[in-house]
């Protein structure tokens, strides 16, 4: 069983309570056929009324890049904001879950094939001599040092700091079997919270796969 290494240095920038999980036992669908409309409705009026932006949960996330010295916007507010001008975008009931999810609890999250993870996680600083190839792109770029990231091995799946980057090379497809969710925490989110997170995740895609299941990685702080 792999696990998740939370290095010293991301704990330092207020990661706290990380968790990952396996997702298996699933298929993916259009998104007319998810059968989450419902969630999508209420995830739209929800981000309407300003979402969970202020809540300390999703206000950690700002800490932590301010901590890295930079104004970025996390994710989770933009897609809130994006979905409250513009309307929900629809893709499956993969990544429609997974939007529901950012939308619903403010969190940072984190959504990959998993079918070529072999070895641990890894959540730290970048050395800065790290590449990703950027989600839609095929030419890689090169990490800033100091920044977050996490990956296996010499492969990365995201990188966030000056930049909000996942690898298109481990991206979900309609081929995608295996997959890994991460939520990465902060000093605001308990283990629980992040555990539900995920739970909720595996809830909403039961409504198209009723087997599905997620296979919690455990977590282990090292220096």
């Amino acid at each position: 069983m792999i696990a998740l290494k939370l290095h010293a240095s991301a704990a330092e920038l207020g990661i706290e309570n990380p968790v990952a999980c396996l997702i298996r036992k699933f298929e993916i669908v259009p998104s007319h056929l998810a059968g989450l409309d419902d969630e999508v409705a209420s995830a739209v009026a929800f981000a309407q009324r300003g979402g969970a932006l202020d809540a300390p949960t999703a206000m950690g996330f700002v800490e932590v890049l301010r901590r890295l010295g930079y104004q970025t916007v996390p994710a989770g507010h933009r897609l809130t904001k994006r979905v409250a001008e513009k309307g929900f975008p629809r893709y499956n009931n993969v990544i429609d879950a997974c939007n529901i999810c950012s939308l619903e609890f403010g969190a940072g999250l984190g959504l990959h094939d998993a079918t070529a993870i072999t070895s641990d996680l890894e959540l730290y600083r970048a050395k800065g001599t790290e590449q990703i190839i950027p989600l839609g792109k095929d030419k890689p770029k090169s990490v800033r040092v100091g920044d977050l990231a996490y990956g296996f091995g010499d492969q990365l799946l995201a990188w966030l700091g000056s930049e909000d980057v996942d690898s298109n090379v481990h991206k979900v497809t309609e081929g995608s079997r295996y997959l890994l969710f991460m939520v990465l925490g902060n000093r605001h989110t308990t283990a629980a919270f992040n555990r539900s997170v995920c739970l909720r995740m595996v809830h909403l895609m039961k409504r198209t796969s009723p087997g599905t299941y997620a296979q919690f990685v455990p977590t282990e702080r090292v220096t």
